[in-house]
């Protein structure tokens, strides 16, 4: 008989590689997780269920998909940001006194753009533009931020393609228009519809300014016929200056977002029908972490505590670290609520705001105290010896100090999905400890670990700190 023991430490190993392609797979580091939904590893003295939410006020008035600008506009006890989405220009508001977070809704916002479909929000020299499809043009909007619109600032851009806008460090305006770069120089007030002119079969999917360059990322076709032609990418990086490019490189995935923060310049894309968060170093891109939904667009991107966040589906992921002498993890922080998909997310007022639908149910949700309806599965764990069985003796589980509301399920599951064992750690029979053992005679073959936060109070969070697993080989 062969004693052993399982230690969980830390939990910053986040999601195992390829977590979505078994329900049990075995294979990575012991801290990370096999399946995992809302949890929150930002901290990393330990594990807790991740972000909750709720909806802002007048957040299910309507039915659209919203895309977020990801900065305030004006700051203070009332800041404001804006949104667009289908014929609508928004304002939203949060109140840092009372805690509301709301979707305007008054005489002024939201406001109907005829025949539109709106794309993106920027701000620029104190006003805010916003792009836009109609049927047969690419729009641009113009917002004094008091009481003048000009919805037809600018009516001659590409039809059906993506406009999306970044103020350059030069101070100019720069507009994604099919294969050319638009420009708006508002200090002297001249528009340039062609600025820089891309091959033709390229379509710009997003705009970055680091350095003093235009970092120009665009999707084209690759293959001769249909049953073969796939999506490529190519970063194009120009001095805003020169008549053309000063370089491009070429990449064989689909490539769909930048998004620099702590020095790293970011890119999402889909390789071998998986999607990736990865790094890009000049012409050559390091994937960190794979994820199984759909690859995000740059208005469903953003940043909290120093970690980047998207969305997949119906989560939102993060990667990062809180220091950069801890490890990063990528890790699924927030849900939506029920079967819905979430749109877009944004972090204007320091925490998520979200769109999420499903059919024509659209809400308009913000993070709010700690979701319910989260869950760390380990990966799992072979303990045969010789015979086909091993023994599990103990298992041990630290934590911070329970407080009123703390309630967390722990149970161990086989690879059959059949329930080992359960046990209960609750404030109300346990009180305030910080550790709690359990002990067991289960014989089994492999086992994982669940950590189960349903029954807990969505105002207090729950953290774990380690897990201890004990048990013996049987002959």
């Amino acid at each position: 008989m062969a004693q052993w023991v399982i230690t969980i430490e830390d939990f910053l190993g986040g999601l195992c590689p390829s977590f979505w392609t078994t329900d049990y797979p075995s294979y990575g580091r012991k801290n990370m997780a096999g399946k995992a939904q809302a949890i929150d590893l930002t901290d990393p003295s330990g594990i807790c269920q991740g972000m909750g939410k709720t909806l802002l006020t007048n957040g299910t008035s309507f039915a659209i998909p919203i895309r977020f600008l990801d900065k305030t506009v004006e700051a203070g006890e009332l800041s404001k940001t804006y949104g667009i989405g289908g014929d609508k220009l928004f304002q939203i508001t949060h109140n840092y006194s009372t805690g509301e977070t709301t979707i305007v809704s008054n005489d002024t916002f939201p406001r109907t753009i005829s025949g539109a479909s709106g794309e993106d929000v920027c701000l620029y020299q104190n006003k805010l533009y916003y792009s836009y499809n109609t049927s047969s043009a690419g729009c641009l909007g113009v917002y004094d931020l008091g009481t003048s619109f000009n919805d037809t600032f600018q009516t001659n851009l590409e039809a059906g393609v993506c406009h999306r806008m970044i103020r350059g460090g030069n101070d100019f305006l720069y507009i994604a228009n099919g294969n050319l770069v638009a420009s708006y120089d508002g200090d002297n007030d001249i528009f340039t519809r062609d600025d820089l002119d891309l091959p033709n079969n390229h379509e710009i999917v997003d705009l970055i300014w680091l350095d003093n360059w235009l970092y120009i990322l665009t999707n084209y076709p690759r293959g001769t016929t249909r049953r073969d032609q796939k999506i490529s990418s190519s970063v194009f990086v120009w001095d805003t200056n020169s008549p053309s490019w000063t370089e491009e490189w070429h990449f064989e995935e689909k490539l769909t977002a930048f998004y620099f923060l702590n020095g790293i310049l970011y890119v999402f894309g889909e390789h071998s029908d998986r999607s990736f968060i990865g790094q890009l170093s000049g012409r050559r891109i390091e994937p960190l972490f794979y994820f199984p939904e759909r690859v995000p667009k740059w208005y469903q991107i953003s940043n909290y505590k120093g970690f980047v966040i998207w969305v997949g589906g119906s989560n939102i992921y993060a990667f990062g670290t809180s220091d950069n002498r801890v490890p990063t993890a990528f890790f699924p922080i927030m849900v939506a609520s029920g079967n819905h998909t979430i749109n877009s997310v944004a972090c204007p007022f320091g925490f998520p705001i979200f769109n999420e639908n499903s059919g024509d149910n659209y809400k308009n949700q913000k993070s709010h105290q700690y979701e319910t309806n989260a869950f760390w599965k380990s990966l799992l764990v072979n303990i045969m010896g010789n015979g086909r069985n091993g023994m599990i003796d103990e298992v041990r589980v630290d934590f911070e100090p329970l407080q009123s509301g703390n309630k967390l399920i722990v149970r161990l599951i086989n690879n059959k999905g059949e329930e080992l064992w359960t046990g209960t750690i609750d404030y109300s029979t346990d009180g305030e400890i910080t550790s709690k053992f359990f002990s067991m005679a289960i014989k089994t073959e492999n086992f994982r670990i669940e950590l189960d936060w349903s029954q807990n109070s969505p105002s207090v969070p729950l953290k774990v700190k380690s897990i201890n697993i004990l048990g013996h080989t049987l002959k």
